[in-house]
């Protein structure tokens, strides 16, 4: 399931490695729309698996 962190490290991980791409690697094997497209799959996934440290909601005493 997808969460608020998982959406936010999707977004930094595509965005820097993308224009790292553009910037460093523009003649590179992998293409750099493709290699900010697997960053963004990859921080999803990592982002929405990991301990939620962003956008998770305090327990309330009924969740108890």
């Amino acid at each position: 399931r997808a969460t608020p962190q998982g959406a936010l490290a999707s977004v930094v991980l595509g965005i820097a490695s993308w224009t790292l791409m553009e910037i460093f690697g523009a003649n590179a094997a992998v293409p750099p729309q493709l290699a900010g497209l697997l960053a963004s799959i990859a921080g999803m996934l990592l982002g929405s698996l990991a301990p939620q440290w962003y956008g998770a909601t305090p327990r309330q005493w009924s969740d108890v």
